[in-house]
């Protein structure tokens, strides 16, 4: 539902309501863009001014749809680069010469959601204690890797220059975007 907002509230007030149905039949394509009636607004004047104007000049939702592919292969590339995947194959080493059979610190998380699942309900003290000492075990053993491998510091610097080139191949349409409300 729009509001009456703006510089067109004054030139309004003093419109008959003839001359207002007229105006917003122009502008919105509907003689009342303030009605909370669906089907009003769904058989608005696609020609009218307002609704041409949206279709010229896209939004940021229109924008990041436009976008939605290449992100998922900027998504692609930065978790298929070799020194990512070279970092949690040494990361996972790692973790094995610890006693953890884990391939990425995301697994851990998996790993613990499902032993919360395994363990149900049989004694909840009991199973809150042996979740919470497995999951500050393996967090531990996984902190302790990724500073000996350098994971963390390879994920953000690998996703720092995809996401520099996807910038910059994309600068022209996410500037535009960038102004839209």
């Amino acid at each position: 539902m729009l509001e009456k907002q703006g510089p067109d509230d004054a030139y309004l007030d003093h419109l008959s309501k003839e001359e207002r149905i007229a105006y917003n039949m122009a502008l919105y394509g509907i003689p009342d863009p303030n009605a909370e009636d669906a089907e009003a607004h769904k058989n608005a004047n696609p020609d009218a001014c307002h609704n041409l104007a949206s279709r010229k000049i896209p939004g940021i939702y229109a924008i990041a749809g436009m976008l939605a592919d290449e992100r998922r292969a900027l998504d692609d590339a930065i978790t298929s680069d070799a020194r990512i995947e070279a970092a949690l194959h040494e990361w996972s080493r790692c973790m094995e010469a610890k006693g953890f059979q884990y391939e990425s610190p995301d697994a851990i998380i998996i790993a613990i959601q499902n032993l919360e699942y395994a363990l149900g309900n049989n004694d909840p003290d009991k199973v809150r204690q042996q979740i919470i000492d497995k999951f500050n075990a393996t967090m531990t053993a996984g902190k302790s890797c990724d500073q000996e491998v350098g994971l963390s510091t390879t994920t953000k610097q690998v996703t720092y220059e995809h996401e520099r080139r996807f910038v910059e191949e994309h600068y022209d349409l996410l500037e535009k975007s960038r102004d839209q409300p």
